[in-house]
């Protein structure tokens, strides 16, 4: 009776059990169906995907086209000096250090003078007795007595040829030249006069505005005649030495102007002008140089400076211009795009003169031609653009 009674319960739960798991796949069944449903309804809705390249564009202009020559070099001064000591004598007072600035005629230096007066003294008193000797021969003493001194102080010999000529000179002078002669006026007015220049001397000043770029000498040196004792750049002027390929020299013409970039003074550029160029090719380096003047009105760029140069040899007006980057190569021609109506179409052109960054277009564009510059490198003809003019 147990028995019966258990089988009957353990088949009712298998009876339930097995109802429950119809329901549950049939929950996943109608799910699975659902799903499945709506990818493909989603499937078959139409994709919109634009096909269309980016590109960017430029109106094409004529303009003037200007071919450089490009080299770089050293800055250097024009103008310098060397301060040097015309007398020798000690420093007194030294007024300058280095990078001081200077007017024209500043006194850089002054030098010890006691004996520079002394000497100028003695020199005023020579002269003063010059004078009163000359004067007791030139007007107390007759011509011919006078000559005839001359004759007698010389020992003149009337069989001697240069003797004779030199009487003749001697005859031809009036008494107070000769007088001034026998005193030896003329060498004494020579003495005072150099005495007092070097007296002069003993104030050593700048000999043109500028910069003191050296001072050699030390306070209480003693400086001999012609010692360097500072050194003076000017800096409103100054010049760049570069060196032109023999190739390119012959667009170098005097007076061309140049742009330079220079390292120390980052996004500035000075104007410059070809002052010079070499007339000989240096035959190692195959180069010629070639001298520019630069213009420093604020006085920013120094010698010794490195420097870009960027010199205009040649410059062509009128011309049809396009970037370079703009220009292709296909089946060995030279191919641009334009943009026309949302299309890419290719031309052929034929160019002309060029630089690093512009080519002039000879045939094959017109100006106000709307040009691909970028985004052109895998466009086909016709194909179809998108216009953004940004970095692609």
């Amino acid at each position: 009776m147990k028995n019966k009674v258990l089988y009957s319960i353990i088949a009712l739960l298998t009876i339930m059990l097995a109802s429950q798991s119809e329901t549950v796949t049939g929950f996943f069944q109608a799910d699975h169906v659902e799903a499945k449903d709506r990818f493909q309804t989603e499937a078959v809705k139409p994709v919109s995907a634009d096909t269309r390249k980016p590109v960017a564009i430029m109106e094409v202009n004529k303009g003037p086209l200007v071919r450089q020559v490009v080299s770089y070099g050293y800055v250097s001064a024009t103008r310098t000096a060397e301060i040097t000591a015309q007398v020798s004598a000690r420093i007194n007072r030294l007024l300058i250090q280095e990078g001081d600035w200077v007017e024209q005629g500043d006194t850089v230096v002054e030098l010890e003078d006691d004996l520079l007066r002394i000497a100028q003294q003695q020199a005023r008193e020579e002269l003063d007795k010059a004078l009163t000797k000359y004067a007791n021969i030139a007007f107390f003493t007759s011509d011919r007595d006078n000559r005839e001194q001359m004759f007698n102080r010389l020992g003149v010999d009337s069989t001697n040829v240069n003797d004779v000529e030199a009487s003749r000179l001697i005859f031809s002078k009036s008494r107070k030249e000769l007088a001034a002669d026998q005193v030896g006026l003329d060498e004494a007015r020579l003495k005072l006069k150099r005495a007092k220049i070097e007296l002069e001397h003993a104030i050593i000043g700048a000999p043109f505005a500028g910069y003191v770029s050296e001072v050699v000498a030390d306070r209480s040196d003693f400086v001999n005649k012609g010692d360097v004792v500072a050194r003076v750049v000017s800096l409103d002027r100054l010049r760049l030495e570069m060196d032109v390929l023999e190739t390119e020299i012959r667009h170098i013409r005097l007076g061309a102007r140049a742009e330079i970039e220079l390292a120390a003074l980052p996004g500035k550029t000075v104007s410059g002008r070809v002052v010079s160029v070499n007339p000989t090719i240096d035959a190692e380096r195959r180069t010629c140089r070639v001298l520019v003047e630069i213009e420093n009105p604020d006085r920013a760029v120094r010698p010794g400076m490195f420097a870009d140069v960027r010199v205009e040899a040649a410059r062509y007006k009128d011309r049809l211009l396009v970037p370079r980057e703009s220009l292709l190569t296909r089946n060995d021609r030279k191919v641009v795009f334009v943009y026309e109506g949302g299309r890419a179409k290719w031309r052929y052109v034929e160019t002309g003169e060029e630089t690093d960054d512009m080519v002039e277009v000879r045939e094959g564009l017109a100006a106000r031609d709307t040009l691909i510059t970028a985004g052109h490198f895998n466009l086909t003809h016709n194909a179809q653009v998108i216009v953004v003019n940004e970095e692609l």
